[in-house]
This record gives C-alpha cells, sequence and structure tokens, in this order.
C-alpha cells in the first residue's frame, strides 16, 4: 500500500510520404515520384508568353518538387516508482528513455513531491522534461504555386510558399511547478498555483 512500480516499453516503424504543393499532373503511384517530373504550378518550365505558339520548355523557368520517403523507428522505454513513507508525504520518480533513428536519443526524467500535513492543507512540487520531435508534416511539408512571370527579370512570382525545413530539431522541454491548495469548508476551497516553463528548438 506504500510502494507501486510500473514500467514499459513500445516499438515504432513509421512510414510517410509528406505532402506536397499543388502540380501540373496527377501523381502516378506506381512510379517514384523523383521519376515524374512534378514541378510547382505556374513554373512547369513553359514560357507563359509564347502566345498561340507551340510551348517550349525553358529550364530555367522550371521549379521541380522535391519528394521525401522516411521510413525511421522510435524504441523507448520509461518506469515510475511512487512511495508514501508517511501519511504526510508522497514521493514520485520516474523516467523515459527514448532512440529515434531520425533524431538519436533523448532522456527525460521527472519527479514530484506532495506535502499533506493534514486534511485541509496540500502542497506540491514537481518537476518534469519533455520531448518532442518534429512530425514528417512539421519538417517536409511544402505548399504554394506561382502565378506570374516577369519578362523583364525573368522572375517567376508567388505570394506565398511553404518550403521544407529538414534542420528542424527536436523540442526539449523543461518545467517546474508548484501547488498550493487549503480548504476553507467542506465546499470552498483556495488555491495558488507557479510554474515556469523553459523550451529549446522550439518548433
Amino acid at each position: 500500500s506504500k510502494i507501486s512500480f510500473l514500467a514499459g516499453g513500445l516499438y515504432e516503424h513509421l512510414s510517410a510520404l509528406p505532402r506536397t504543393g499543388l502540380s501540373q499532373k496527377p501523381f502516378d503511384k506506381s512510379q517514384p515520384g523523383t521519376l515524374q517530373d512534378i514541378y510547382f504550378i505556374g513554373a512547369a518550365g513553359y514560357n507563359p508568353t509564347t502566345g498561340g505558339q507551340d510551348p517550349v520548355f525553358n529550364d530555367s523557368l522550371a521549379v521541380k518538387q522535391n519528394f521525401y520517403y522516411l521510413n525511421y523507428q522510435n524504441y523507448g522505454g520509461f518506469a515510475q516508482f511512487q512511495l508514501t513513507p508517511w501519511k504526510f508525504l508522497e514521493i514520485t520518480l520516474g523516467s523515459r528513455y527514448d532512440y529515434n533513428t531520425r533524431f538519436g536519443c533523448s532522456f527525460n526524467p521527472r519527479a514530484g513531491f506532495v506535502f499533506l500535513p493534514n486534511k485541509k492543507f496540500r502542497f506540491k512540487v514537481l518537476y518534469g522534461e519533455a520531448y518532442l520531435a518534429p512530425s514528417p508534416k512539421k519538417a517536409y511539408e511544402q505548399a504554394g504555386s506561382f502565378y506570374s512571370y516577369d519578362t523583364k527579370t525573368g522572375t517567376l512570382i508567388a505570394d506565398f510558399f511553404r518550403t521544407p525545413n529538414v534542420n528542424l530539431k527536436p523540442e526539449k522541454l523543461k518545467e517546474l511547478e508548484a501547488n498550493t491548495s487549503y480548504m476553507i469548508t467542506q465546499n470552498i476551497s483556495v488555491s495558488a498555483n507557479g510554474f515556469y516553463t523553459r523550451i529549446e528548438n522550439l518548433i
């Protein structure tokens, strides 16, 4: 009744083809995307100023879309230990370890202390760390199209583009929290809570 322990593990195999932008022709599922010459709308390599003439392919006007095929694994394990040495104190200690073949390893501990001097008063302090890897959508999704061609400068023009960021790193979060509460009556309580969070590599 005073001690509890839990542990577990996980294995994930993930495969993804992140979304690309609109293209000038349908995607052929039977062929690799890199062999299909799929370009962004408005940048298919044909000069839009040729009028009634047969369009001539111009390599300088072509902007080919990139296709990213992702296959990766995630291995993880976690454990948590809870102890109530006295009626007025509860202790929680835990950790989680992950190894991701895209980003490497991550170790995330956590700890909690709850102080209960009587039935009305409660005080607790919690510390924890967390890890969030950027999803294929966040890192590799691309979108946008070109709507105009400046004949004077030979420049394609677009209003909006979302380009992949393959260098995104996992977020690392560290948080310290303190909370106190007091029961004035059976139906009324007051509490105060404060926390400090630090995030590195915010996605």
